[in-house]
């Protein structure tokens, strides 16, 4: 899978569904999207563990990336005029 963190009260990407489509095209992956406010930890674990290329913006759901499994990727999208 290529795993999105998505955010619904901050830190959102605003052309997420546009993202979605671009990254499944470019990579051929299905995408999943993890949600904090709708899932229970043990969901996104789940998602996690079987995650090839994982993107979220910076931020604390981040730390869920330590579910990844070896060799996984994660790209870390940084809001606009915040310092990388």
């Amino acid at each position: 899978f290529l795993t999105i963190f998505s955010r619904q009260l901050d830190r959102l990407v605003t052309n997420e569904a546009e993202m979605i489509l671009e990254l499944e095209e470019k990579f051929g992956l299905p995408v999943k999207t993890v949600r904090m406010e709708d899932m229970h930890l043990g969901q996104q674990v789940a998602i996690l563990r079987s995650t090839a290329i994982a993107v979220g913006v910076h931020g604390s759901a981040l730390i869920l990336s330590m579910f990844l499994p070896p060799g996984a990727i994660l790209i870390e999208l940084f809001p606009y005029a915040v310092p990388a």
